[in-house]
C-alpha cells in the first residue's frame, strides 16, 4: 500500500475535476524553427541507414518540414 492510498485519492479526484487544456497561441517562431530543424536532420539520418530510409518515415519527415515552412510564410505575411 502506497503513501497515497493510505490517504486517499487526491482531493481532484474527489472534486471530480480536470485540468483544462491551455489555450491555443501564437506559434513560438524560434520553437516552430527548430522543429522543422529537427525533422530535417531526422530525414537525413533516415537517409544515411543501410537500407536507404524508410519511406513511410521520409514521408512523415517532409511533411512535417512543408507544414513548418508553410506556418512560417503564413506568420511573415501577417507581420508586414
Amino acid at each position: 500500500m502506497t503513501a497515497r492510498q493510505a490517504v486517499g485519492p487526491s482531493r481532484r479526484a474527489r472534486m471530480g475535476t480536470r485540468r483544462k487544456p491551455p489555450p491555443a497561441r501564437v506559434p513560438d517562431p524560434m520553437v516552430l524553427c527548430d522543429g522543422v530543424c529537427d525533422a530535417v536532420v531526422l530525414s537525413l539520418f533516415e537517409k544515411m541507414r543501410a537500407s536507404s530510409g524508410s519511406p513511410a518515415c521520409l514521408a512523415r519527415q517532409r511533411r512535417k518540414v512543408e507544414g513548418g515552412m508553410t506556418e512560417m510564410a503564413r506568420l511573415v505575411g501577417q507581420q508586414q
